[in-house]
């Protein structure tokens, strides 16, 4: 098993930074820098906290040091064209992540003019080759596990609502009238670790990837980093609560996902 425990890399981690006496600061939002030249001589920080170096190494996500200093940078999908490449911009069709059965996406099947369904967007998607501000899916990797003494309760979202997963409900009825039977796996990937843990990871067209909610994230503010991330979060809570006690959800995959609950440590 080569996977390990989020709070066993977090000792390791730890050791090594103490062995090293490497000093931490943490929840550090960048304000502002100064260079001399073409390089970046300080920092400052939201907090009031000023770092002078000779190199500093941006290893967010985000990459807000590298944009504040003004280095060039793309948000989205490039062009076929712009780099003369064939597996960039928007793709023709995927391997993976697709729906396997036609679900109708309307609030009233049949009925285009009734709307789309939550978690429906609108338009085709677009054209193959071409560019777009869409970036990778987001997600939260759950950390579940099978030990009932370190298990938490599923609880769901504040104003949670089963009927924002109407279009989940439609695909698993779907697959069963395919004649399938739809296992919780399909929904998601349990990477499993020691000691009866996990670490989910999205699997299938409906998953803990809440696509197309994340497109304001790289340039957004930290208030709109901080929406978006809440959203994420509601919706993965939702999603799980969903699969756990809606009757929709054939009787196979709510015991399923019964037997497995968030960690508590």
């Amino acid at each position: 098993m080569w996977t390990f425990e989020p709070h066993v890399a977090e000792d390791v981690f730890f050791n090594m930074l103490n062995e090293s006496k490497v000093p931490v600061y943490f929840d550090q939002r960048l304000a502002t820098l100064k260079k001399e030249g073409a390089r970046i001589a300080e920092i400052a920080m939201a907090s009031g906290k000023v770092f002078r170096a000779r190199m500093f190494i941006d290893a967010t996500y985000e990459g807000d040091l590298m944009a504040t200093a003004g280095v060039t940078y793309f948000v989205g999908r490039e062009a076929n064209s712009q780099f003369g490449e064939t597996l960039n911009g928007i793709r023709p069709e995927t391997p993976k992540h697709q729906f396997t059965v036609a679900v109708d996406p309307y609030l009233k099947p049949g009925d285009p003019g009734s709307g789309l369904l939550p978690f429906i967007q609108r338009g085709d998607g677009g054209t193959p080759g071409e560019g777009d501000r869409r970036v990778q899916t987001y997600n939260y990797r759950l950390c579940f596990t099978t030990n009932a003494a370190n298990r938490n309760p599923i609880v769901p979202p504040k104003g949670y609502d089963p009927a924002d997963y109407e279009v989940l409900s439609r695909y698993l009825e779907a697959l069963v009238a395919a004649g399938k039977k739809p296992k919780l796996a399909e929904f998601w990937n349990p990477i499993w670790m020691p000691n009866g843990k996990t670490d989910i990871n999205n699997n299938g067209g409906f998953s803990t990837d809440f696509i197309g909610m994340n497109y304001d994230y790289p340039n957004g503010d930290d208030s709109t980093r901080a929406r978006i991330s809440r959203e994420h979060e509601a919706y993965t809570r939702g999603f799980v609560h969903f699969l756990a006690t809606n009757p929709r959800v054939p009787e196979n995959i709510r015991a399923e996902i019964t037997a497995i609950r968030p960690v508590q440590r």
